[in-house]
C-alpha cells in the first residue's frame, strides 16, 4: 500500500468514528432526558439488558483501534524525505548507537546553578578531562 492510501483509510475511519460520537452524543442526550445515563444499567421490563444501546461504545472502541493502528501504518511507511529511515531504524531497536546533529537549534545564554542542565554540563565537562 502506498502512504496516500494509508492517509485515504485512516481518513475514511476518522469519518466514522465521528459519525458514532455523534450517534452515541444523541443517544446520551435522549438516555438523560430520560434519567438514564451510559454507565447505568439498561434493562427492559422483563429485566432483559437492552444490548442495542451500548453497540455504538463498542463500535467507537473498535473505530478508535482501526484509526490507531491505521496511523501507525502511515508513519511507518511514509517516504518523506526529512526523515533519516537509518534513524528511525536506531530508535526502534536497542542499539546504543546515538545520533548527532551539527547544526544547533538553540542558543543558551543562561544556566541556574543546581538546575538539571548545570548538572548535565558538569557531567560533560567532567567526561572531557
Amino acid at each position: 500500500m502506498t502512504n496516500q492510501d494509508y492517509r485515504d483509510g485512516v481518513l475514511k475511519l476518522m469519518q466514522e468514528k465521528n459519525k458514532i460520537e455523534d450517534e452515541i452524543n444523541n443517544l446520551t442526550t435522549i438516555l438523560t432526558k430520560n434519567g438514564v445515563g451510559m454507565l447505568d444499567p439498561l434493562v427492559d421490563t422483563e429485566g432483559f439488558p437492552l444490548s442495542h444501546i451500548d453497540i455504538y461504545q463498542n463500535d467507537h472502541q473498535n473505530i478508535m483501534k482501526q484509526i490507531e493502528n491505521g496511523l501507525h501504518e502511515y508513519y511507518s511507511s511514509s517516504k518523506d524525505i526529512n526523515v533519516d529511515h537509518n534513524i528511525r531504524g536506531n530508535i526502534s531497536s536497542t542499539s546504543s548507537t546515538t545520533q548527532q546533529y551539527k547544526d544547533p537549534f538553540a542558543k543558551v545564554t543562561i544556566v541556574t546553578e543546581g538546575s538539571p542542565a548545570a548538572y548535565a554540563v558538569s557531567v560533560i565537562l567532567c567526561a572531557q578531562k
